[in-house]
């Protein structure tokens, strides 16, 4: 009998921290073949957060769930839009949490949300599979609303906090911006994010003499269908780069007052064969260089250049 009450004991002791599982943070991967992120703080067993996926166009909304311990199960739902493009609609999704050797994992599938929009797809499921990037989550109105309204730790919460276009209880002033220029600050801010959040590959230094450089992008392999985005000293170059086979060309002067510029390539997608690829051909003065640049959603591809 008392070996019997010390294998409970030890059960309750380790074996329920084993299945309880706080999801809070940062998530990236794919819905079908788009990238999709996922940002979510618990409360008790409801997840409060946003999704946003990017693919022909964007859509960012806000989240709510519950996640069942027992089944490792996350069921949720889009709330309302933050920004989209149009034909992007919000989504139920179905995730189950596993650990795998490369890190934690939420995989499962997404589903229309509305009945009108079901019909539409025919009903049919999307694949999703994400992947926990950081455990850092920030946080829009609606998600501080609601964890202000659920008595969550606000002093957390507020450091974290950014503002959303969603008209929430928390009084917030009317914007100035247009629903272009608003939609596109929700895409500059998710992927700023997304980019701090990848590992940089650098693929070259140049030093040179020249006051500014030529740089054009075309796809290296088939054209698939990759999209990029292009920083100049975490300021956006180029947002949302078709890669094709037509190079794109952009003049960007080298400030001398700057000693160093860097150049990072963030991937918004894989297209439909992964990685995300393009060929750089960079023209500095009488220079030419010829760099094959490789980006995924783990890692970003960085070229620096400093003046002679």
């Amino acid at each position: 009998m008392r070996l019997l009450f010390c294998f409970l004991l030890l059960w309750l002791c380790i074996g329920e921290p084993c299945w309880a599982q706080d999801l809070s943070g940062t998530w990236e991967g794919r819905i079908d073949a788009e990238y999709m992120n996922l940002v979510l703080i618990k409360q008790g067993s409801t997840y409060i957060g946003y999704t946003y996926d990017e693919g022909m166009g964007f859509c960012k909304t806000n989240f709510l769930g519950n996640f069942n311990d027992s089944t490792r199960l996350l069921k949720g739902a889009g709330q309302s839009f933050i920004a989209r493009t149009a034909n992007h609609v919000m989504c139920t999704y179905k995730l189950t949490f596993s650990v795998q050797s490369d890190g934690k994992y939420l995989i499962g599938s997404a589903n229309a949300k509305s009945a009108l929009t079901q019909i539409l797809s025919m009903g049919m499921a999307v694949r999703t599979v994400l992947r926990q990037v950081s455990s850092r989550a920030d946080t829009t109105d609606y998600m501080f609303s609601w964890l202000v309204k659920h008595n969550s730790q606000n002093n957390t919460v507020e450091q974290n906090r950014k503002a959303d276009t969603f008209n929430t209880a928390i009084a917030v002033p009317a914007p100035s911006l247009t629903h272009d220029e608003l939609a596109k600050k929700a895409f500059n801010d998710s992927i700023t994010a997304v980019k701090i959040l990848r590992v940089p590959d650098t693929l070259s230094t140049i030093i040179t003499a020249a006051d500014s450089i030529v740089i054009s992008i075309a796809d290296n392999e088939v054209v698939d269908g990759d999209t990029v985005t292009v920083f100049h000293n975490n300021a956006i170059l180029v947002s949302r780069l078709f890669v094709s086979a037509h190079p794109y060309r952009v003049v960007v002067p080298l400030d001398r007052n700057v000693p160093v510029h860097e150049f990072v390539l963030v991937a918004n997608n894989l297209g439909t064969i992964p990685p995300n690829t393009a060929l750089l051909t960079i023209e500095a003065g009488k220079d030419r260089f010829q760099l094959k640049a490789a980006s995924d959603l783990k890692k970003n591809a960085v070229i620096i250049f400093k003046h002679k």
